[in-house]
């Protein structure tokens, strides 16, 4: 059975830093919005942030 465990919270609290010390080691995968919206989008603009959303859950 798949395993989720899902982070949030403000940016600067943490998230990654909990990542890169616990779940990297347990090959556990990552997505992160943030590093996405850079890529296709701007984190500003809310269809943009929709769009990268609607994308993952349909994947």
């Amino acid at each position: 059975m798949k395993r989720y465990v899902i982070f949030a919270g403000v940016n600067g609290a943490g998230k990654s830093t909990l990542y890169q010390t616990f779940l990297k080691y347990h090959q556990m995968p990552r997505i992160n919005i943030d590093e996405i919206l850079k890529t296709f989008g701007d984190w500003k603009i809310t269809s943009d942030v929709m769009k990268v959303e609607n994308g993952l859950f349909r994947n």
